[in-house]
């Protein structure tokens, strides 16, 4: 009897947290040894296959029901795979070469691009300055031949 009620706490829990894992809430894993057991099977980095016995008896429908129901919840979590690859000393050394080169690119990339707004900053103050003196010596010579010309 008591070995029974165990199984069944156990198998509520791991239904509790299919269910979390479903709906995107964290579960908790600690609350019966099956479920801590199961917890790299189920968020983990790996696939995981469960198998449903079902009765086809009329007596157990019920059980057959909850028992798909079940099922059907754990057939809804969805695991992000990746691969997990260790890679050699060679490998590491020859992607920190190219990050290292990807570097001086750039650096020398900004260092061309800062020296050309350099260049047009001081061009465009020149320009501009140079657009102002005259815009004003032209202003001072319609303000002289204004005040030669005589009144009427």
């Amino acid at each position: 009897m008591q070995e029974g009620m165990a199984i069944n706490q156990s198998l509520t829990c791991l239904g509790q947290v299919i269910t979390a894992l479903v709906e995107h809430r964290k579960p908790s894993f600690r609350d019966t040894a099956l479920t801590h057991v199961l917890k790299d099977s189920l968020v983990g980095n790996c696939k995981t296959t469960i198998l449903v016995c079902l009765s086809p008896h009329r007596f157990n429908v019920m059980e057959t029901i909850n028992t798909l129901r079940f099922a059907q919840r754990a057939k809804m979590i969805k695991n992000k795979f990746k691969v997990n690859k260790t890679r050699s000393a060679k490998e590491l050394l020859r992607e920190l070469k190219s990050k290292d080169e990807e570097i001086r690119l750039l650096e020398t990339t900004a260092t061309a691009s800062s020296d050309e707004i350099c260049f047009i900053r001081t061009s465009t103050t020149r320009n501009s300055l140079h657009s102002f003196s005259i815009h004003r010596q032209e202003r001072k010579k319609e303000k002289v031949t204004e005040l030669r010309r005589p009144l009427v």
